[in-house]
């Protein structure tokens, strides 16, 4: 066989693969940027988060059609692919945290509907649920605004393993109320129980809604123990109105237990 023609159809099959491959990156560049086009029109994801993803599917494609056309035309450059595979591969240790950080805004902001609603976030190692609504997702942290306007900032790879349960904004008060302790009954605990129950279900503040739940949460010979759950009128609530509430509640049952209770207090749960 002519070792020209064998040449030349070596040469053929290589460009032929290599226009196969070109034109898979081209179409997989169309579908991805008309996804995420599309995701970012019905809010899915963010314009920034869109530009993002682009900007990194055009560098890998453009890695790997620089990569096959050297193996397939010049292969004794293998050498220096791999020492760039080298290079690639420190990059990816050392750039892990960042890229797990945006995959993990990507998923928040694609899987849930979650800017401007509350949530009560559970989160791995900690003990105690974060309630609030969710302002801003970046690509390192999420920010959370709880009831009284306090931000916390969430790293996206810790929220990403929490447990999201969808709840209205709500305040969560502590009504204790000391009693005596002598001659208490059964039947006397019922009708101060009543009692407190019936002057908690009144109590109205504009910067709340009518609605509102009320556990009894401690009962003993000397103390009754009350969780109080309001539910603000807007989605935040000024720390002034909470001192507000709390004042005009300690007030009313002073004035219902006179002489029934030994102190009362209020305090957010």
């Amino acid at each position: 066989m002519n070792p020209g023609i064998q040449d030349t159809g070596i040469n053929v099959a290589s460009i032929s693969l290599f226009i196969i491959i070109l034109l898979t990156a081209i179409l997989i560049r169309v579908i991805t940027s008309r996804l995420l086009s599309s995701l970012s029109e019905r809010g899915s994801i963010s314009g920034n988060v869109r530009d993002i993803s682009i900007r990194i599917i055009d560098i890998v494609l453009v890695v790997i059609l620089i990569s096959t056309a050297v193996m397939l035309f010049i292969p004794q450059y293998w050498g220096i692919l791999t020492i760039f595979g080298l290079l690639g591969l420190v990059a990816l240790v050392l750039f892990i945290h960042p890229l797990i950080s945006y995959i993990s805004m990507i998923i928040l902001q694609m899987e849930l509907p979650l800017k401007n609603r509350y949530y009560e976030i559970s989160m791995p190692g900690i003990q105690k649920p974060l309630t609030g609504k969710i302002l801003k997702i970046t690509s390192r942290n999420t920010v959370v605004q709880d009831i009284h306007g306090v931000e916390h900032y969430i790293p996206n790879i810790q929220l990403i393993r929490a447990i999201f349960k969808p709840l209205p904004p709500q305040l969560t008060l502590r009504v204790v109320v000391d009693l005596p302790g002598e001659g208490i009954n059964m039947n006397y605990l019922s009708e101060l129980d009543r009692q407190i129950t019936e002057k908690l279900e009144e109590y109205r503040h504009p910067g709340f809604k009518d609605l509102r739940k009320i556990v009894l949460a401690k009962v003993s010979n000397n103390r009754l123990e009350y969780l109080v759950t309001l539910y603000p009128v807007q989605a935040t609530i000024r720390d002034e109105d909470v001192r507000k509430a709390m004042i005009e509640l300690v007030s009313t049952l002073s004035k219902t237990l006179e002489g029934k209770a030994s102190g009362i207090n209020v305090m957010s749960d």
